[in-house]
């Protein structure tokens, strides 16, 4: 957990928000937003070999765990920052990149700046119980309890060293993956 920890003070400081203010943001840029998600997944590659257990391991088990981390922490870290540095201008906000956020109220879902407005309104009822599950099983749950930094770092800790429905992954990643579960529960 220290080398976790050590890892993603490293990464967040990198990727963390630089102000006190937010951008709503009616749109987002394409750009911003793939520039953002670059430097997001190299940091997080980089905060994981901090982990002398992950380090060892071959490469097809690191891309196998990493894949199965990212999505998940991406959605709960940048909901976890969102909420450490909520702004009063944004009522639920969700950062996307940088200092730029949507708010997570109300019946608008932003959509991508220069993509297909039309596609994604025929999408649009798709992604409404996604927003709504995410405020109200991740984002008021997370603010009501304050998580704190360390228990952020044990989810990581956690969702990347649950293996049981990982496929493809080797038996030692998974010996590995149970001796650490068992040390941090």
């Amino acid at each position: 957990m220290q080398q976790l920890e050590y890892g993603f003070n490293q990464f967040y400081e990198a990727i963390k928000p630089t102000g006190e203010e937010f951008t709503r943001l009616d749109e987002i840029d394409d750009e911003l937003y793939k520039h953002f998600q670059a430097k997001y997944m190299i940091g997080l590659a980089k905060m994981l070999m901090h982990c002398k257990q992950f380090a060892e391991l071959d490469f097809e088990d690191k891309i196998l765990l990493y894949k199965h981390l990212k999505p998940i922490f991406n959605q709960i870290e940048r909901l976890y920052s969102s909420i450490q540095y909520k702004t009063e201008n944004i009522h639920i906000p969700m950062l996307i990149y940088d200092n730029s956020a949507v708010d997570l109220e109300g019946n608008e879902i932003v959509h991508f700046k220069n993509r297909d407005k039309e596609s994604f309104a025929k999408t649009r009822p798709l992604w409404l119980p996604f927003r709504d599950k995410l405020v109200n099983h991740l984002y008021v749950p997370m603010n009501e309890i304050k998580l704190t930094l360390h228990e952020l770092i044990y989810l990581c800790g956690q969702i990347l060293w649950s293996t049981q429905e990982i496929n493809g992954i080797s038996s030692n990643a998974h010996q590995i993956a149970e001796e650490i579960t068992d040390q941090i529960s």
